[in-house]
């Protein structure tokens, strides 16, 4: 959360997310606002899926003519390892 970067307590929803991460990386970004990449993201359980980002204005054209999971699936990549 960058809000402990300059000495403020993470909002009630980043700290509700953050308590829900497994184990203590939750604890952990709360407590020193340390900034996680993508891969990091999705294991902690902070984020559901990687779509790249040059694939996303493809994404939200097929989220327009499909199903959200459809849309989703064709799109969903690996997330980089690292920040």
């Amino acid at each position: 959360m960058p809000e402990t970067g300059i000495c403020f307590v993470p909002d009630v929803g980043g700290t509700c997310l953050l308590a829900l991460a497994p184990g203590e990386p939750g604890a952990h970004l709360a407590l020193t606002g340390a900034a996680v990449g993508a891969a990091d993201a999705l294991l902690c359980g902070l984020a559901d899926h990687f779509v790249p980002s040059e694939r996303l204005d493809r994404l939200v054209e097929d989220r327009a003519r499909t199903s959200g999971h459809e849309a989703l699936a064709a799109h969903v990549g690996q997330a980089p390892p690292g920040n």
